[in-house]
């Protein structure tokens, strides 16, 4: 980052360099004054609690959590009000950017996502019973789904066109319902 983006070495930090709690808050503080512009941390460092929002314009998921929760919680730290960066000037919209490897765990992972995912989303709406399953979009606006990401980290192409196919015939099936009733 300081090499290829030129970002000043002191603005880019570990959160894992607090040792107390005055420490972190300076740092939050930090970043949300615009004094640091990238922060790592793990999920449970820079999870609930956290309010460093202000000028966020990416998450970045350097590895693959085991909870639909986990990531919920990841983007929650930049997808949500108070975000007066991406109000201004990115349509009130934030980067999320998954990293992963082809033919890994990272395959798995979302595998597992993917079912938790639909499990919870059949609690939610009272569908466990039902014949037809929603998925469950992983990201509604671009609309890549967990099954979507299992496909394209497998390297199996026609599992990818398999994961798009059914997609759209779920939004059909969607919209088929909603004009019934």
């Amino acid at each position: 980052m300081v090499e290829e983006q030129g970002i000043p070495a002191n603005e880019v930090r570990f959160i894992q360099e607090c040792k107390t709690e005055a420490a972190r808050k300076t740092m939050i503080k930090g970043m949300n004054d615009g004094y640091i512009r990238v922060l790592f941390g793990s999920t449970e460092m820079l999870g609930t609690g956290v309010n460093a929002q202000k000028r966020e314009v990416a998450v970045h998921h350097l590895d693959t959590p085991w909870t639909p929760s986990a990531l919920e919680q990841r983007e929650g730290r930049a997808v949500r009000k108070g975000n007066e960066v991406a109000k201004l000037h990115a349509d009130n919209k934030v980067d999320v950017v998954f990293y992963a490897v082809e033919k890994s765990l990272d395959a798995y992972k979302f595998g597992l996502l993917h079912n938790k995912q639909l499990f919870i989303s059949q609690l939610k709406t009272n569908t466990l019973g039902s014949r037809t399953i929603d998925e469950g979009s992983l990201d509604e606006k671009s609309g890549m789904n967990f099954s979507e990401y299992v496909a394209i980290l497998s390297g199996n192409t026609e599992l990818l066109e398999k994961a798009r196919l059914e997609k759209k015939v779920a939004g059909l099936e969607s919209e088929r319902k909603t004009k019934i009733s």
